[in-house]
């Protein structure tokens, strides 16, 4: 992951089943809608049980293709590893207010998606990712970051074209705050199409901002919240 290996992930792919990655597909939301107090959101699509027990289906999905999933969708997912393995359905306002009555917006829905364990091994893995991998732009001295960058071509008329889509979801956290924060540029059209060269850049700029406004205090050691410990073993994960 750190790497953005997609040799890396064709591997972890080929140990599992169809219906163990359908399962895990559907328990962080794609292909449903989040839920969002927004109207005409969308679902995305993923592959069937039976595609996914096919060796190609199975290999790209592990790396991102051959599925649609929404913007906030992926923003969602990102959440859980941020939050103990814990899923929140978003919600943009608390309340309504119309000439000085309350009307109650539909409460977020919370659920346990993969255990406390699992989440903070992903969590220290997307933090690695952003000390030492390809998500090094992402750094800001003082503040605990990880996140993933993403890079893929935009599907059209039933293949791919080669124009691509770049993106970086991850999670920023100083002492007291946590936020989630998704980026996409589609189609880039300046330098490389690689999220690490304009998807990234964005992100930390939003993070740079959030700190400006007081969104976000850095730690005096500017090491003291990057540190995670990432135990260099084999991690049995149940879920």
């Amino acid at each position: 992951i750190a790497q953005s290996s997609n040799i890396g992930m064709i591997k972890i792919s080929e140990r599992l089943e169809g219906q163990i990655i359908y399962d895990g597909l559907m328990n962080f939301g794609m292909s449903q809608k989040t839920g969002i107090d927004l109207p005409y959101e969308q679902s995305g699509n993923i592959p069937s049980i039976k595609s996914l027990n096919n060796k190609i289906y199975k290999a790209t999905i592990s790396y991102g293709y051959g599925a649609q999933m929404t913007f906030l969708q992926m923003l969602n997912a990102y959440t859980v590893f941020n939050n103990g393995g814990v899923m929140i359905s978003p919600r943009i306002v608390e309340n309504l207010e119309n000439n000085g009555k309350i009307y109650t917006v539909n409460e977020s829905e919370t659920r346990q998606v993969v255990s406390k364990n699992t989440a903070d091994v992903i969590k220290g893995i997307l933090i690695k990712t952003v000390e030492s991998g390809t998500g090094r732009k992402g750094r800001v001295a003082g503040l605990q970051i990880g996140g993933k960058t993403g890079t893929a071509r935009i599907a059209k008329g039933g293949g791919y074209s080669s124009a691509y889509n770049s993106s970086f979801f991850g999670f920023v956290n100083d002492a007291d705050s946590s936020y989630t924060i998704g980026v996409l540029v589609r189609e880039p059209k300046k330098g490389s199409y690689y999220a690490a060269q304009n998807a990234l850049p964005i992100f930390r700029r939003t993070v740079e901002m959030m700190v400006k406004e007081g969104y976000l205090k850095p730690a005096a050691d500017a090491n003291a919240t990057q540190k995670v410990e990432i135990k260099d073993e084999a991690v049995e994960i149940k879920d």
